[in-house]
């Protein structure tokens, strides 16, 4: 099966590059997938998470992007976003912290997302 490539940038630097079957991204107005040979379009993203998929639907990484915006051409899906943090590298505790210590609504947001989405994540399990 083809694979899209995940670009990852924040203002300045590189994230990253990864291949996935498939990529969903929190878009504004709702989740989107993007699948290999997908038509190009740009999208504006809100705070949540990019979620790379295997051939079965199954999570193979997750990101946490205070929103941004996704370009699509050519099988590369590239994200940029002013905050990229890997979800193995964040714990709840520590997005606690960085809740508490925000001084700018929009950080607040983006660490109260990611609180949220432990909460869920745990509560799925």
């Amino acid at each position: 099966m083809a694979e899209v490539i995940l670009k990852l940038s924040q203002p300045n630097k590189l994230s990253g590059e990864i291949k996935a079957d498939k990529i969903v991204l929190p878009a504004v107005k709702g989740d989107l997938t993007v699948l290999p040979r997908r038509a190009p379009l740009s999208l504006l993203l809100r705070n949540g998470q990019v979620k790379l998929l295997d051939q079965d639907n199954r999570i193979t990484c997750r990101y946490f992007v205070q929103g941004g915006v996704a370009d699509v051409a050519e099988d590369v899906c590239q994200v940029t976003s002013p905050r990229i943090v890997l979800s193995d590298e964040m714990t709840r505790e520590a997005a606690r912290q960085r809740l508490e210590a925000a001084v700018m609504p929009e950080d607040r947001d983006y660490y109260q997302m990611m609180i949220d989405e432990f909460d869920l994540f745990e509560k799925s399990k």
